[in-house]
């Protein structure tokens, strides 16, 4: 049954023994699925159970393996009906929802889903996302639709931004104060006030929330950033 099942899994993390994160997928393009499984099965502690696109194998699936995330590709749920009956049928299931460049989010957002993220979302933060959905379930970051206003909390000065892209892309700090010819102790210094600004506990969190709120994307800086001095 799920409920021994994750009953089990909880009593594993409290003797101290390590779980291993079960992802699975459901999506109608394969191509992007395909590479979906291979991203994530790369990640230490994660477990790839498989994909389909078909919403009738996904049910068995979940209620037979009892995965730990499901990711959704938005091109088999355009109108987010299905995201919506899974928060509801699987409550135990983090949902993260995968949209195509362009397609709104606030759509699969308002279902409860836990992650909205783009479809083309660089491998380390769709890892980072994935483990994010599944441990802070509370913090729903999702992806806002183009053109939407973000907390001001979470606005960034030019410097922080240029950090914390460079940080995206795996640079130290050494190698980030060398980049940008200023000292590790003030990139530190920076990196904080990031980490404090978007409510993250480390910078893999910081990375993850930015991506997910718009903060970072692959053609460059934010559609805004606050005229803030460094």
């Amino acid at each position: 049954m799920p409920t021994v099942q994750l009953l089990d899994r909880r009593l594993r993390r409290a003797a101290g023994e390590r779980a291993t994160l079960r992802v699975y997928a459901l999506g109608a393009n394969a191509r992007a699925v395909g590479r979906l499984g291979e991203l994530v099965g790369a990640g230490e502690g994660i477990e790839w159970l498989g994909a389909t696109d078909s919403v009738r194998t996904a049910d068995t699936v979940l209620r037979a393996a009892h995965p730990d995330v499901l990711v959704l590709h938005n091109t088999i749920d355009p109108e987010a009906r299905l995201a919506a009956q899974l928060t509801v049928l699987f409550p135990w299931l983090a949902v993260v929802v995968l949209v195509d460049p362009g397609t709104p989010a606030d759509r699969h957002a308002a279902t409860g889903v836990h992650a909205v993220l783009p479809a083309d979302a660089p491998p380390s933060v769709l890892v980072a996302s994935i483990r994010l959905a599944h441990t802070n379930r509370s913090a729903r970051a999702v992806l806002p639709a183009p053109g939407g206003a973000r907390p001001r909390h979470m606005e960034l000065s030019a410097r922080q931004h240029e950090i914390l892209s460079l940080i995206a892309d795996g640079n130290s700090y050494a190698e980030v104060g060398q980049i940008l010819f200023i000292s590790t102790e003030t990139v530190r210094t920076h990196a904080k006030q990031i980490l404090r600004r978007l409510h993250a506990r480390d910078r893999t969190h910081a990375v993850s929330l930015a991506y997910q709120a718009g903060l970072l994307g692959r053609t460059g800086g934010p559609a805004t950033i606050a005229t803030e001095v460094s």
